[in-house]
C-alpha cells in the first residue's frame, strides 16, 4: 500500500513500527511538523495496523510506502525499505524517536554545506521510570571529518561514548548505503544485527559530520521496567569481538586512545548487563541471577578491560571494584545501590545526574 506524490524527496525516512510496543506516535507527529516537505517515509511494520498512521501522512500530501515485515525478520524489512529508498539521504527511526520542529532541515542544510555522507547528531535519551521521564544528553563535539581515516579512528569514540549506537537516527547519503548493501551482498557477507552493519557501513563513509547542536530524541525505558535478558552478555561480547576486529581491520590497534575506548565500551555495556540481570523484571530465579552475573565477571574479556581500565576505574561509579574482585553477591548490592541513587538524584529539582 503506498500514496504517492513525485519521484523527488531530500530525505526517505524509515519508521520502524513494532506490534509489541506501545503506540507511541511522537515519531509521527514530530516529522509532519518538520519544514522540509520533500519526503518520502517508508512505514516498516510487523503485524500491526498502520491504518491511522497512513492516513496521517495522507493529509499532508506526504508520498508514503508501507513494508510488510510480518514475514521478514527486522533486519530484512528495514534492508528492503532501504532498497525502496529514493531520497538524496535516508534516515533510520523506531517509532519512540523524534526531532524537534525544523531540526530535519538543519541537519540537511549542514550536510549539504559540507557535501558529507553521513551526520551524526547528539542523542538526547528520554528515560522513563515509574511515570516521570529524565534526560541524557550525549553531546559530541561537533566536527568535520574529510578523511575516511580520520573518520575510522573517529568513530571508535563516538561509539564508545554512545553517539553512535547501530544507524538510526543518523543521516546518510543514501547511495553510500545502498553501494554499501549491494558490496555486502556479493561478498555473500550478512551483517547478523544493527551494529554489525554500522561498522560494515563505516568505510564507505568518504566525508562525517558530527552535529553537536542538533539533537535525536529518543523514549527508553528505565532499567528496572526492562525484562531481565539471561543472555544479553552474549551479544555484548559478540559486539566487542567485532569492533576489535574492526580496528584491527583499518590498522587502528596501535592508538591507545582507540584501544581505550573499545574496552571503555565494553566494560559500560558489562555494566548494563549485570545492572539488568539484578534489576530486570521477569521470573529468573535470584540463583539464576546471581549464576548470570557471575559468569559475566570471570568471562576473560570482561577481565582484560578491568585491566586496561584500572587507571581509570572512578570512571564507572560503584561497579568497578566489585567486578574487578569477581564478587557476584556485591555487584548484586551495588546494582541495586548505584539504582537507588540515580532515582533520588533525578527526583531532586537540579535534574538528572547520571552515577556510572
Amino acid at each position: 500500500m503506498s500514496h504517492r506524490r513525485s519521484q523527488r524527496a531530500q530525505v526517505s525516512i524509515v519508521i520502524v513500527f513494532d506490534a509489541t510496543a506501545d503506540k507511541d506516535m511522537r515519531c509521527i507527529e514530530s516529522m509532519l511538523a518538520q519544514s522540509c516537505r520533500e519526503l518520502q517515509v517508508l512505514l516498516v511494520q510487523t503485524d500491526t495496523s498502520l491504518a491511522p498512521v497512513f492516513a496521517r501522512y495522507v493529509e499532508h500530501d506526504i508520498r508514503v510506502d508501507i513494508v510488510e515485515a510480518s514475514k521478514l525478520s527486522m533486519a530484512e524489512a528495514i534492508e528492503l525499505a532501504l532498497e525502496q529508498a529514493y531520497g538524496d539521504y535516508c534516515m533510520i527511526l523506531n517509532q519512540h524517536a523524534w526531532f524537534a520542529p525544523h531540526e530535519l532541515q538543519a541537519m540537511l542544510d549542514k550536510v549539504h554545506e559540507y557535501q558529507g555522507d553521513m551526520l551524526i547528531p547528539a542523542r538526547s535519551l528520554d528515560i522513563e521510570a515509574t511515570g516521570d521521564i529524565h534526560s541524557r544528553v550525549l553531546l559530541p563535539q561537533s566536527q568535520v571529518y574529510s578523511k575516511q581515516q580520520a573518520f575510522l579512528a573517529a568513530s571508535i569514540s563516538l561509539i564508545a561514548e554512545g553517539v553512535l549506537q547501530g544507524i538510526r537516527g543518523t543521516l546518510l547519503r543514501t547511495s553510500r548505503i545502498q553501494e554499501a548493501m549491494q558490496a555486502r551482498t556479493s561478498s555473500m557477507s550478512k551483517p547478523q544485527d544493527a551494529f554489525e552493519g554500522l561498522l560494515y557501513l563505516l568505510p564507505y563513509v568518504q566525508c562525517a559530520v558530527v552535529a553537536g547542536d542538533i539533537s535525536y530524541h529518543e523514549r527508553l525505558l528505565d532499567p528496572a521496567a526492562r525484562p531481565a535478558q539471561p543472555h544479553c552478555f552474549e551479544l555484548v561480547e559478540q559486539h566487542h569481538r567485532e569492533l576489535l576486529q574492526f580496528v584491527c581491520q583499518w590498522n587502528l590497534v596501535q592508538d591507545r586512545s582507540c584501544l581505550e575506548a573499545v574496552h571503555r565500551l565494553h566494560l559500560q555495556h558489562i555494566i548494563q548487563c549485570i545492572d539488568n540481570m539484578c534489576l530486570g523484571k521477569g521470573r529468573v530465579s535470584s540463583l539464576e541471577r546471581r549464576h548470570r552475573v557471575q559468569e559475566i565477571i570471570d568471562a576473560p574479556s570482561t577481565q582484560q578491560s578491568i585491566e586496561l581500565l584500572h587507571a581509570s576505574s572512578k570512571d564507572f561509579g560503584l561497579m568497578f571494584t566489585p567486578i574487578a574482585r569477581r564478587s557476584s553477591a556485591a555487584c548484586y548490592a551495588r546494582a541495586r545501590l548505584q539504582y537507588m541513587f540515580s532515582k533520588l538524584f533525578a527526583s531532586l529539582p537540579f535534574g538528572h545526574v547520571c552515577i556510572s
